[in-house]
């Protein structure tokens, strides 16, 4: 790039964020798609001659003296003095029937990324124990009305509910068997015994995992 470093970029073109509906908190980027962004991105990466960007995976690497030996997913192999990793995180939401759909939008994992477009709506967290707690707490700042959804017994103790009790979060351990939607929103959690809350946004405490093996 600026620095006449000859450079291969290996995108696979998966980034966590593409379901999100617009990147919130990024000074000059606020509410663009994140696919937009990405693109823009390519096309300044493209201006120096020195840097090719390619779309795959490198699937194999080994050390071949000084050099590191790399293997793409296209079959290609190439040799590099450096190797950056740069893979990553990607998110595992709970397999929980209707969320897929509404996953980067109101259902979400991050409230500074996507609680200001449900603020002052009925919102929930799912989540158990510990995370459960600092994510319902952190979840008030946008809304009033916030339940937290265990999906069986809590995890919780005194001091837990206390303080859930304190900022006015109510605690409901029925498990939850889907989520309703409407229009591509979230309109209501379904539990197993068929009744419903209604409810705008969820945010689901998930798991976040290096994307590099």
């Amino acid at each position: 790039g600026r620095a006449r470093r000859r450079t291969l970029l290996v995108d696979a073109g998966q980034q966590s964020n593409l379901a999100a509906h617009g990147i919130g908190g990024l000074l000059g980027h606020d509410g663009r798609p994140p696919g937009e962004l990405y693109e823009a991105g390519r096309r300044e990466i493209a201006a120096y001659p020195s840097v090719e960007v390619r779309t795959g995976e490198v699937v194999a690497g080994e050390r071949a003296g000084d050099m590191f030996e790399l293997e793409l997913s296209d079959g290609r192999r190439e040799r590099t003095r450096r190797v950056l990793l740069a893979a990553g995180m990607e998110y595992r939401p709970p397999a929980l029937p209707g969320l897929a759909q509404l996953w980067g939008r109101s259902v979400f994992h991050c409230p500074f990324c996507h609680g200001w477009e449900v603020r002052d709506q009925p919102l929930a967290v799912l989540a158990n124990g510990e995370r459960a707690v600092q994510s319902s707490l952190l979840l008030r700042g946008w809304s009033d009305d916030v339940v937290l959804l265990t999906g069986g017994p809590a995890e919780l103790d005194g001091d837990d509910r206390s303080r859930l009790a304190a900022a006015r979060v109510v605690v409901d351990e029925r498990p939850v068997a889907e989520l309703a939607s409407s229009n591509g929103e979230l309109v209501a959690i379904v539990f197993t015994d068929g009744t419903r809350l209604a409810r705008s946004g969820l945010l689901v405490a998930t798991t976040l995992h290096q994307r590099s093996q």
